[in-house]
């Protein structure tokens, strides 16, 4: 299973003797480089990951700044925002 996304906010394992017993592993990672970024585009370019139901808006590359805002202020509670040039 795999977990993603932040919320600022503790989990809690209910259930830690499957965790060990499976042994099965939790793994944080905050960040990201430009490699990874290329690599994403290249996985949606290639139809192997869809991120379509994680749009919330198109926006023009001119109103960027705008978006910039609407995430960091989580005005209308996007998730992505996708900018088309």
């Amino acid at each position: 299973m795999t977990i993603t996304g932040l919320s600022g906010k503790p989990f809690t394992v209910e259930d830690s003797i499957s965790l060990i017993r499976n042994q099965y592993t939790i793994h944080g990672h905050y960040g990201y480089l430009p490699p990874h970024v290329e690599q994403l585009v290249r996985l949606v370019g290639w139809g192997r990951i869809n991120l379509s139901r994680s749009v919330s808006d198109h926006i023009p590359l001119e109103q960027a700044d705008d978006a910039v805002r609407r995430l960091r202020d989580k005005i209308g509670d996007p998730i992505r925002l996708v900018l088309v040039p």
